[in-house]
Order: structure tokens, then sequence, then C-alpha cells
């Protein structure tokens, strides 16, 4: 195995394409992104989320830091 990791718009890019969509973003007036590209970005806003609660939670059980608000996740 290597250890090339490819970059999240090598990734994004894929996931777009995959879903058979011509690649091209469609961004309105106020900068936001349609379709394919705007599920994948969901998609990570998530992962990065889950990741943020699980490194705080490791980080609060041994009691070192004060653990702040998340940035990645959205509120509903």
């Amino acid at each position: 195995m290597s250890d090339y990791t490819p970059s999240i718009t090598q990734v994004r890019n894929a996931y777009v394409n995959s879903r058979n969509v011509a690649f091209h973003y469609r961004i309105d007036p106020e900068g936001r992104i349609s379709g394919p590209a705007k599920e994948f970005e969901r998609w990570l806003a998530e992962v990065k989320a889950e990741a943020w609660e699980e490194a705080l939670s490791e980080a609060a059980e041994q009691g070192t830091i004060q653990i702040p608000d998340n940035p990645y996740r959205e509120e509903k």
C-alpha cells in the first residue's frame, strides 16, 4: 500500500464525477454550491464534526483541557 493520500479536491471531483454529472460547481450569487458538490460538502462537514467530538471526548477523559464548541457541527 502506498503512502499517497488524495486531496479533498480530488475526492470531491471523483464523487461528483461518479454521479454522472458534468463537473462544474453551480455557485449562486451568495457563493453557495449545489448538486453533488453540496452533497459532498455536507458529508465532509459531518466527518469533521464527528472527528472533532471524538478527539475532544478523549481529551475530556483526561480532564486536561477546556472543551470549546464544535465549529463543524451545524445547529439544526
